[in-house]
């Protein structure tokens, strides 16, 4: 018989299959660099949180039938007669059947926990975006040091059109629309990493840290309390680095930094 295999056994399959990477990067401000090092924790955002107002959206698709409804509410545990009416009346009345619908989407969204991670420590976009024009970090993280939390992570997927979900015949595709963003959003390279009821802070295991990337704006005083944070947290292995301008391409660089300031 064969057995399951543990998430530290599928995160550590998927990068060797080249499926995901091992290193993914958090770019984000100074405050929250701090917070992160002094809690030794990172933030599972609700889909309300996000930036994007069309962030996690989707269309809920309306070709369902009277089993479709009856096989979802024998599931939810409600009782045959009642089952009953209930399925007559959404048959009969569309906007109620889309009321119910949309409520349990809703519903199942809001449980969820979104920690969102970029493939790479040298994007301009980000650098601006989310890291306070370049005044903040990036931090690389191991996912296999820590495979609790960094499991499993998902490339985004950038449409056109929100992602189409079948909710009575599937509720699972809910989950898988969380991947989906505009394409506008191309130049993140995000992934993401679910997780169902868990929502809010989440601890890390201090060794996934493996880089703080200062951005070209890190001011010595800010660069200093980065480093006081490292020496006193148990972050002695993560190593710290600057970006740095090319000098004819729009690139960034990376250089190593020493602890000693």
């Amino acid at each position: 018989m064969g057995k399951f295999l543990s998430q530290e056994q599928l995160l550590q399959t998927a990068v060797e299959v080249g499926q995901v990477p091992r290193y993914l990067y958090k770019y984000c401000t100074l405050g929250t660099c701090l917070k992160i090092l002094e809690n030794r924790s990172v933030w599972f955002a609700t889909f309300d949180q996000f930036n994007d107002p069309f962030d996690c959206a989707m269309q809920i698709s309306e070709q369902y039938t009277k089993e479709d409804w009856q096989r979802y509410l024998n599931s939810l545990g409600v009782e045959f007669l009642l089952r009953n009416d209930i399925v007559e009346d959404v048959m009969a009345n569309h906007d109620v059947a889309l009321k119910m619908l949309k409520e349990s989407i809703e519903g199942i969204k809001g449980q969820v926990g979104i920690l969102c991670l970029s493939d790479r420590n040298d994007n301009l976009s980000l650098w601006a975006h989310y890291a306070d024009n370049h005044r903040g970090v990036c931090l690389e993280f191991d996912l296999l040091a820590d495979p609790e939390t960094f499991s499993m992570p998902k490339k985004v997927s950038y449409d056109d059109a929100f992602p189409m979900i079948n909710y009575l015949q599937d509720p699972s595709k809910v989950m898988d629309a969380l991947f989906h963003k505009s394409k506008d959003w191309q130049v993140e390279g995000e992934y993401r990493i679910i997780k169902f009821k868990q929502t809010g802070l989440k601890k890390i295991r201090p060794e996934s840290l493996t880089k703080v990337i200062l951005g070209l704006r890190c001011d010595k005083t800010n660069t200093k309390k980065i480093i006081n944070l490292l020496d006193s947290k148990t972050y002695t292995h993560t190593q710290l680095f600057k970006t740095v301008k090319s000098d004819h391409e729009y690139k960034l660089g990376i250089a190593a930094v020493s602890r000693d300031g």
